[in-house]
């Protein structure tokens, strides 16, 4: 009797045994095995092992590989990490470790179905990293976007002259005359630029019989060459692409189309004063306008200088951080300039006569310049005029480290994808 009871436990515990076998999933991971309990992964049934539980099927690619031999699954994927997804369905919770990379991580937990939203101990380890990754595809996004003109027009190219000469203008990798015309055109925009300053040295200037001064000629003449210089470089761009509307609201080519129109315009109207001998004041000053409009070819430096770009890039992803920056500073302008105003309006030959004049003073101030001429005088105006100086400097400091994080991010990825494009 005692050895039939033996053998009936016997059984039973082999019977058990067997049983919890079959509750266990095993899975190899790059050669490593895990257990799982299948009741565990019926919870988390939206994850890659929870399906694979619930609807084992080859069709959905679900696992690399079935051994029946050994009924386990096989994963070409990282053993190292996995522990990680054992905590998460042990705990629910998702727990990151600081030794791996944060994009790594996140293009784990995507395969393995898992939702990346981690405990908040695990928050300053990785918001950091995150954010790092929010920059680099919005840089990526971004860059494309810049370059989406030019991979548009080749795409869509139905000649191939036109095809060269747009890569020749628009690609100064394409071949090494690309290359020195863009660096042509780089010089004519710099000399445009100083011929453009010269031209304000009234030294340089030529004095008229009858008392008014005109430009130099040698200056006209250069100013003259980067005109026809640009005008014919506009024209050659415009007639090479195929999308004439995605290039003219293109931001370099609205600002060449800017400078040459108001220069034109500029000849125009010169010239009907000088036949028609109608010189006014008012003429005079739209003639400087549209000189001034001129300016903003300064922005073409912006083709030849990826650094510009990547700039213009920091500034649009820093929107929210610097309109929290102005926010801040004018909330700080317009406290202290109530504050000294009121302290400072009965000081005699005061220049506090209101709360918008004291702007200039808390602008000046909060920015840490200090033009000195307009200052407070009483004591008290002094110790508002120290702590205004004081919140500006925190103010001014809080948004730089973004800025700094965003624009170091956004060059080396430019750097890295100019590299790539190279080497292919």
């Amino acid at each position: 009797m005692a050895r039939v009871g033996l053998v009936e436990n016997i059984s039973a515990v082999h019977k058990t045994s067997s049983t919890s076998i079959s509750n266990l999933l095993t899975v190899n991971i790059s050669g490593q095995r895990f257990q799982l309990i299948r009741n565990i992964l019926y919870i988390h049934g939206s994850t890659r092992l929870g399906r694979l539980v619930t609807q084992p099927s080859v069709e959905d690619n679900l696992f690399d590989y079935y051994d029946e031999l050994l009924d386990e699954y096989f994963f070409q994927r990282d053993p190292t990490c996995f522990p990680m997804i054992l905590a998460y369905y042990a705990s629910g919770q998702l727990h990151l470790s600081c030794f791996y990379c944060v994009e790594f991580l996140q293009n784990e937990m995507l395969y393995w179905g898992i939702p990346f939203s981690f405990q908040g101990c695990c928050t300053n380890q990785r918001l950091i990293g995150l954010a790092s990754i929010e920059n680099k595809k919005n840089c990526t996004n971004d860059l494309d976007k810049i370059n989406e003109q030019s991979r548009s027009f080749e795409s869509k190219v139905s000649s191939i002259r036109k095809e060269k000469i747009w890569n020749f203008l628009e690609n100064e990798d394409s071949s090494t005359i690309a290359m020195v015309f863009s660096k042509l055109s780089l010089i004519m925009t710099i000399i445009f630029i100083i011929t453009l300053c010269l031209s304000t040295f009234p030294e340089l200037n030529i004095t008229l019989p009858n008392g008014k001064k005109e430009v130099n000629s040698k200056l006209k003449n250069l100013d003259a060459s980067c005109f026809v210089w640009f005008t014919c470089e506009y024209i050659a761009r415009f007639l090479s692409c195929p999308n004439k509307l995605l290039f003219l609201k293109s931001f370099l080519s609205a600002i060449d189309l800017l400078a040459i129109t108001s220069t034109f315009t500029n000849l125009i109207v010169t010239a009907s004063l000088g036949r028609n001998s109608l010189y006014n004041v008012a003429a005079a000053r739209g003639i400087k306008a549209l000189q001034i409009l001129c300016i903003f070819r300064i922005f073409k430096l912006g083709r030849y200088f990826p650094g510009f770009q990547v700039l213009g890039h920091t500034i649009l992803q820093c929107v929210s951080e610097l309109v929290l920056f102005l926010m801040l500073v004018i909330v700080d302008m317009v406290f202290f300039s109530a504050l000294v105003y009121h302290v400072e309006e009965h000081v005699q030959d005061t220049k506090f006569t209101s709360i918008v004049e004291s702007f200039w003073w808390a602008i000046a101030t909060i920015s840490t310049v200090g033009y000195g001429d307009i200052y407070p005088r009483t004591t008290i105006g002094k110790l508002l005029g120290g702590m205004c100086c004081l919140s500006g400097m925190l103010f001014i400091t809080l948004p730089i480290p973004i800025i700094a994080n965003n624009f170091f991010n956004s060059y080396k990825h430019l750097i890295e994808t100019r590299k790539q494009n190279k080497s292919k």
